[in-house]
C-alpha cells in the first residue's frame, strides 16, 4: 500500500504584499519622527528652564550674601558714562575687566573650583585689566559649564565669540543709545572659550547717564549694585535672566557669546524674529524664549509682541503696568 505525501505547502509574500508592508512602515516611521523630535525639543526646554532657575536662584543666593545683585559687568568707571564714539568706551574701559554677572554666580552653581582661581579685584568700583589679558583667566575662560548652555542650541558654531558687551549714550538727553561689542574669531585658542546661552538682562540699554534712556533700566548694568527691594515694578514682574543666542533663531548665525564677558543683554530691540539679530533675547525654541525672573521664577515668552511693551517688563522701577498677554496667551 502507498501512502501520499502529507507535508504542508508553503506560501510567500507577493511582491505587492511586501511593497505595501514597507508603505505602510514608511508611513508610520513618518508620523512617528515628528513626535519624537517633539518629545526631545519639549525635554530640552525643560533642561533650558531648569538651567534658568539654577541661576536665577544663584543670583538670590548671591544676594542673600552680598545684600545685593552682582553687577551686570564691570566696564568703564564711573557708570553712566557719556560718549560721542564706541572707541571711546572702549578706551575708558582699558583699566575695567569687562566680565559678566555670570562670573559672579559661579560659586553659587558648584564651579568655586573656577571662580578661586580667576585673577580679578571683585570689587564693583574697583579697577584692572581685560580678563583675556591675563593667562589664568583665559584658561579658566574655557570652562564648559553645562549649566550656561541651552540644549537645542549648538553655540560652538558662529565664526565669532562676543567676548565683551557695553552700553552707552552720547549725551545726557539722548532718547536712545548704543549697545556695542569685540569679538574673537572662533579659531585656534580662542574657539577653546566657554560659551553661554543666558544673558543677564539690562533693560533698554543699561544704566547710559541719559534719563530718557534710563528710565527703562534692567536689574543689571554696568557696575550696578542693584538690590531685590530695589526692582520696585515688582520681582515676579521683572526679568532678571534669558536666552540669547547671538543670532537669529533660524538658520545660521554670526555670533555666539562666551560667559566671562558677554553675558549681558539688552531689550531695546524686543524678541520679534522680524528684527532679530546678536542684540536681542532669542532662543532655539519653536516661537518661544525662556527667562528667568526677579522673584527666582521661569517663565516662557511667545516671540513677537510689542517692543515697548517687552522693554517695561525688562524694566525694574519705571512704574508701569504692561499688558502682558501678548507674551502668555
Amino acid at each position: 500500500m502507498t501512502c501520499a505525501p502529507t507535508g504542508r505547502v508553503r506560501r510567500g509574500f507577493t511582491l505587492i504584499e511586501l511593497l505595501v508592508v514597507i508603505a505602510i512602515i514608511a508611513i508610520l516611521i513618518g508620523l512617528l519622527l515628528p513626535a519624537v523630535q517633539k518629545v526631545r525639543e519639549a525635554a530640552a526646554r525643560m533642561k533650558c528652564s531648569n538651567n534658568l532657575k539654577q541661576i536665577a536662584l544663584a543670583a538670590h543666593n548671591y544676594h542673600d550674601a552680598n545684600s545685593k545683585l552682582p553687577p551686570g559687568y564691570i566696564g568703564p568707571r564711573p557708570r553712566g558714562t557719556l560718549y560721542a564714539t564706541t572707541d571711546a568706551m572702549w578706551t575708558a574701559g582699558a583699566n575695567a575687566h569687562w566680565i559678566s554677572a555670570l562670573v559672579y554666580l559661579l560659586p553659587h552653581l558648584e564651579q568655586g573650583n573656577i571662580y578661586n582661581q580667576l585673577q580679578f579685584n571683585w570689587d564693583v568700583n574697583g579697577d584692572g585689566v581685560p580678563w583675556f589679558s591675563t593667562s589664568v583667566n583665559f584658561t579658566m575662560a574655557t570652562a564648559q559649564i553645562s549649566t550656561f548652555l541651552c540644549p537645542s542650541d549648538d553655540p560652538k558654531s558662529p565664526p565669532n565669540i562676543i567676548s565683551r558687551m557695553g552700553t552707552y549714550a552720547t549725551s545726557a538727553t539722548a532718547t536712545g543709545g548704543t549697545v556695542a561689542i569685540r569679538t574673537f574669531a572662533n579659531s585656534g585658542t580662542t574657539a577653546d572659550l566657554g560659551r553661554t546661552d543666558y544673558c543677564a538682562n539690562l533693560g533698554r540699554m543699561g544704566f547710559t547717564g541719559a534719563g530718557g534712556v534710563d528710565i527703562l533700566e534692567g536689574p543689571f548694568s554696568n557696575r550696578s549694585t542693584t538690590t531685590i527691594v530695589g526692582i520696585t515694578d515688582g520681582s515676579s514682574n521683572t526679568i532678571l535672566f534669558g536666552e540669547s543666542l547671538g543670532g537669529h533663531p533660524t538658520g545660521t548665525r554670526t555670533y555666539s557669546h562666551s560667559w566671562m564677558g558677554a553675558g549681558i543683554q539688552v531689550s531695546s530691540w524686543g524678541i520679534d524674529t522680524s528684527d532679530m539679530t546678536w542684540r536681542n533675547f532669542s532662543s532655539r525654541h519653536t516661537n518661544l524664549v525662556n527667562f528667568g525672573m526677579s522673584d527666582g521664577s521661569v517663565k516662557a515668552f511667545r516671540m513677537g509682541g510689542a517692543r515697548d511693551t517687552f522693554r517695561q517688563i525688562s524694566a525694574m522701577r519705571d512704574g508701569s503696568v504692561p499688558d502682558t498677554a501678548q507674551f502668555f496667551n
